[in-house]
């Protein structure tokens, strides 16, 4: 069988695979404005449910890319560190797949928004579909 000449084209960028583990708050820095009370509660009462996504920086500092809320909610609460998944320096177009992938879970319309212009220089509407799960509806409303 012939392939569709309209398929939407998969990239084939790899993304490293994150080792998880626990930073200490000092070693972050967030320019977040505090969390919501909502958040601050369920921190306290469950602890942290999902862990926040740090880049590895070449000089050994971090950079914060989800999760700046949990952050600040953490060192509100006289937390010492927290968990995260840290990943080494990468592309913007690798750091777009991984955010859409996680904000797939409970999104952030403007972030997805700012996802899905990095990967729009070098995929189609359907492309972004196909890559991050996302429906093209909800790509072309972004």
């Amino acid at each position: 069988m012939k392939p569709k000449d309209n398929q939407p084209t998969l990239l084939s960028v790899q993304v490293p695979e994150p080792r998880e583990e626990f930073i200490a708050l000092d070693e972050l820095t967030e320019n977040a404005h505090g969390a919501s009370n909502r958040l601050k509660a369920t921190m306290r009462a469950v602890g942290q449910r999902t862990p926040i996504v740090v880049e590895e920086l070449p000089y050994g500092g971090y950079r914060i890319r989800d999760g700046k809320r949990r952050t600040a909610t953490a060192r509100e609460l006289g937390w010492n560190d927290i968990r995260a998944l840290v990943y080494p320096t990468m592309s913007e177009s690798q750091w777009a797949l991984v955010l859409a992938g996680l904000h797939n879970r409970a999104p952030n319309p403007v972030e997805e928004a700012r996802f899905f212009q990095e990967l729009g220089q070098t995929l189609s509407i359907e492309g972004i579909s196909a890559n991050t799960g996302h429906p093209v509806q909800v790509i072309r409303a972004r």
